[in-house]
């Protein structure tokens, strides 16, 4: 992994501490010195905290659903509207009893309270719902702009699920998303990423200065994607924006791919 790939994998998980805490990441730039791998036992041991910190409530809503019929259940949580309730309590009850309280809830509520399932449970629970609403949630997700949510989900659901999700993708989804999904999954999402589709990511990350995202993006591009962003470099409108392209492409594909796609492209290295 390359420094500026290590750099970004930091800010991800940063923007994953932020959220849980419910700040601004910029409130916890200090850390941007940290290894991604402490930040995320961090963020484990804070959820477990969080947790703790609202056991007795927790219990006492756990113990009602042991008798309490699901629709009751589901009642309750749509009155209390606190999605970090509802995803505690889900990460609390028997698995199959929070997969069918979360298939009941709309699939706002269950987008925004999806945010809170704990990460040992949020597998076993999101990736047992419906496929269709699996997609809902995904929509709802990436409509708010919840790219957390999104990228937790995306990391969770089986193969064919997530193709048929990422089909569906806008450029801000694609690239933000896959900056703070597990590396693996970004790496399968990445490579199914269509060669046409370079050009407007390469828009999309210049415009708004996404350089993080893009420096994870770039680390797992297959070489005919490489070739197809170095191509993508030149109809890049902004003077500033194209050079500053360049740097990251530079830096990022310093290997003999780059050298022979530049070289057939007619450009210098």
């Amino acid at each position: 992994m390359s420094t500026s790939t290590a750099q970004a994998e930091t800010q991800a998980e940063i923007r994953k501490v932020a959220r849980l805490l419910a700040v601004e990441p910029d409130h916890l730039s200090y850390l941007s010195t940290i290894p991604d791998s402490d930040l995320r036992d961090v963020r484990n041991r804070i959820a477990r905290i969080l947790v703790e910190s609202n056991r007795a409530l927790i219990e006492q809503f756990v113990t009602g659903s042991a008798i309490a019929p699901t629709s009751v259940m589901v009642r309750t949580f749509c009155w209390t509207n606190s999605p970090l309730f509802t995803g505690r309590v889900a990460g609390t009850i028997e698995i199959g009893k929070a997969v069918r309280l979360a298939a009941k809830l709309p699939p706002y509520f269950l987008a925004a309270s999806t945010a809170h399932v704990p990460a040992d449970r949020f597998v076993s629970i999101i990736g047992s719902l419906p496929q269709q609403l699996i997609r809902l949630v995904a929509e709802e997700s990436a409509r708010y702009g919840d790219w957390v949510t999104l990228a937790d989900l995306v990391s969770a659901i089986p193969e064919n699920l997530m193709q048929q999700i990422i089909a569906d993708f806008g450029e801000d989804a694609l690239v933000e998303s896959t900056f703070l999904m597990a590396p693996d999954r970004r790496r399968e999402v990445i490579h199914r990423t269509p060669l046409a589709r370079m050009a407007e990511i390469i828009r999309f990350v210049a415009r708004g200065g996404r350089w993080d995202q893009f420096c994870t993006m770039a680390d797992c591009f297959t070489p005919e994607q490489r070739s197809a962003v170095v191509a993508a470099i030149d109809r890049v409108a902004n003077d500033t924006d194209r050079e500053r392209l360049s740097e990251v492409v530079r830096a990022q594909f310093s290997d003999r791919s780059i050298l022979h796609f530049t070289k057939q492209e007619g450009r210098q290295p």
